[in-house]
């Protein structure tokens, strides 16, 4: 029984490998083409767009929707680049957009609040940025100050409640003697559309994982069939892949952080890999496609579905699987002692 479970976790160590590599891919991928950044200016230029100010009279917020979401996360009170704030670099994209397009989505913030949206929002009212002429601007200043004005629901609701004589809350009784923007709108509509972005981002990053999982399984033919049964028949493998389990957890540990340095933990899960798959399983390493009677396109395809689901998936797994191990074990051993 315990040679059908560790062939099992021996398994699920080296899915966790793998995942591992797709996870750092994955990470490379999104820092290199700045998904986070493209998303949230997707997510204010929808927000721009659609939510209100389009079918309210908002023309010209809505055409400069893109224009106005750029200026809004490169503004150096916001950005997290260091490419939006040099000079040299600002300067080439502002002159050469089309050339620089990359560097320009480097620009991005990769992350705005409510608050500093309004923020920057009234910055841009009263000063008028390069990108927007002055015919432009003065029509968006005056587009942006109605909009920015235009009273929460919350706050609409509080007004009518005190009209009719019901109490209103302290918070926007304030907000309905004009002494503030809407801040309450704004809140609302900022959280909406960042519940959309984050739908979008991962759905982007789970694109980027099934492309890494069929590219690594087809290319270095891993088949999951032919790993389980060489598991299985291989008793010095299986404790080898056991003990190599706590190694693996720790990297997943440090891969899934989020620590900045990608080189590292690259290499640290790159060791990794080649520590199970030479030494533990030096037999059943990656195989050429010229020795096709070596794998089979069922268990190819079967790794390259196993590995989309990712890491988190096989971390979770592997750690559901080392805290049965020892009640398992300890079950198996009190079996073999019992006389016959």
């Amino acid at each position: 029984m315990l040679a059908y479970f560790d062939t099992i976790f021996g398994f699920s160590v080296i899915m966790l490998g793998i995942s591992l590599l797709i996870t750092i891919l994955n990470q490379i991928v999104s820092g290199l083409f700045a998904h986070r950044g493209a998303n949230l200016r997707w997510g204010l230029e929808t927000l721009f767009k659609q939510t209100g100010p389009k079918v309210a009279g908002y023309p010209i917020l809505a055409q400069k929707a893109r224009v106005l979401s750029e200026i809004v996360l490169t503004h150096p009170l916001i950005s997290d680049s260091i490419f939006s704030t040099n000079p040299k670099s600002v300067l080439l994209v502002r002159k050469r957009p089309g050339l620089f397009g990359l560097l320009k989505r480097w620009q991005l913030a990769s992350g705005i609040k409510a608050a500093e949206l309004a923020s920057v929002l009234q910055h841009v009212v009263d000063n008028r940025p390069p990108d927007l002429p002055m015919g432009i601007h003065a029509a968006l200043r005056h587009e942006l100050n109605r909009w920015l004005q235009q009273p929460s629901t919350e706050t609409v609701r509080a007004g009518a409640l005190a009209a009719a004589g019901g109490p209103a809350p302290p918070a926007l009784a304030v907000q309905v003697a004009g002494n503030s923007p809407a801040a309450g709108n704004l809140d609302a509509l900022h959280d909406q559309i960042m519940d959309r972005v984050s739908q979008r981002f991962t759905t982007r990053m789970r694109i980027w994982t099934v492309g890494f999982a069929f590219t690594i399984a087809g290319t270095f033919c891993v088949d999951s069939v032919k790993l389980i049964r060489g598991i299985y028949k291989n008793d010095g493998a299986r404790a080898q892949l056991v003990n190599a389990a706590p190694q693996t957890v720790a990297t997943a540990l440090q891969v899934t952080a989020g620590v900045s340095d990608n080189d590292k933990r690259m290499k640290e899960a790159g060791q990794l890999l080649s520590t199970v798959s030479t030494q533990c399983l030096p037999e059943f390493s990656p195989v050429a496609w010229k020795d096709a009677d070596e794998w089979t396109p069922l268990g190819v395809l079967i790794s390259a579905l196993l590995l989309s689901l990712g890491a988190p998936f096989w971390f979770n797994t592997l750690k559901s699987l080392t805290s049965l191990r020892p009640l398992l074990a300890g079950s198996s051993s009190q079996s073999a002692n019992k006389p016959a």
